[in-house]
């Protein structure tokens, strides 16, 4: 017997009943015993979204009002996109909904038919188009998504994927800018030891925001030590040995934080600046992405 903890991992399975009900019809039909017997398979993966077909009038699994509805609730949006609900496996269904239940990840899930008509514009915001179905996704509030998860080749997902896809709202906006295609300035002055009077970080900063042409590609972040702490993105930027015992006891001015990161996609780290900010040495910064 083995003792060791069941994996989150579920497979969409053919209805056993189903097939259970297609042998007894064909014995009592008369079939011969040696006759070749089929058995129902359940349909090949879906490579890419179809085009929505229209199912009448039913519309209640509106993909995207479903995921505004929570998100207004500042809520993630766990959502399950499929084409066909009677191959869903129920087991998946409910360690889903068990997963939004937790209150400390504040979710909600929806299973979503992409066949219903009206989908198109939660097809085009998610890119599903290009996505195999099923497929399950997270949706912070911020509109970043945090977690996409496919179904292996046996069929399974990985559930346990998603104990990462629950982040914080500053890691949600790095997100967000990321998959925008945008560089981010992350805004650490309230970690930060200051070498320079703080006002003129604050006009570093925000000059460069204020060049739309300049800041066309990037996107501010701010954060401070709720934001720091339990983040192992944000955690991962910061200077010395430390920094825990400072941050509980609120002493994170004597450390060497940063002042100012840049931020590429997926979470490269172009530079930092530890004491004075300017438009200028943050420009120089973001010229590296561009470099050859």
């Amino acid at each position: 017997m083995n003792d060791a903890a069941p994996s989150r991992r579920w497979q969409q399975a053919p209805a056993l009943g189903i097939i259970f009900a297609t042998l007894v019809f064909a014995t009592l039909a008369g079939c011969s015993p040696s006759s070749p017997q089929k058995v129902a398979k359940a349909p090949p993966t879906a490579s890419a979204v179809e085009t929505p077909v229209a199912k009448g009038s039913e519309d209640r699994e509106n993909g995207m009002e479903l995921m505004q509805a929570t998100h207004a609730k500042k809520k993630f949006f766990v959502g399950l996109f499929h084409q066909d609900a009677e191959t869903l496996d129920a087991d998946l269904l409910e360690s889903l909904r068990e997963v939004a239940a937790d209150p400390k990840h504040k979710a909600e899930f929806q299973a979503v038919d992409l066949t219903l008509s009206g989908q198109a514009p939660v097809i085009r915001k998610l890119d599903l188009a290009r996505m195999p179905m099923p497929v399950v996704m997270v949706i912070a509030p911020s509109g970043a998504i945090t977690k996409t998860i496919l179904a292996d080749e046996d069929g399974d997902f990985d559930l346990d994927e998603l104990d990462t896809a629950f982040i914080g709202p500053a890691h949600a906006k790095v997100l967000e800018a990321f998959q925008a295609g945008k560089l981010v300035i992350v805004d650490m002055r309230a970690l930060a030891s200051y070498a320079h009077d703080p006002m003129e970080n604050v006009t570093g900063i925000e000059a460069l925001f204020a060049d739309a042409e300049a800041s066309a590609n990037l996107a501010r972040v701010n954060i401070g030590a709720e934001q720091a702490k339990g983040s192992d993105f944000f955690e991962q930027f910061r200077f010395g040995p430390d920094f825990d015992v400072a941050l509980a006891q609120g002493t994170l001015i004597a450390l060497p934080c940063p002042t100012a990161l840049v931020l590429a996609p997926p979470g490269t780290e172009l530079g930092r600046l530890t004491g004075k900010v300017t438009k200028d040495l943050l420009l120089a910064i973001t010229a590296k992405y561009a470099a050859p």
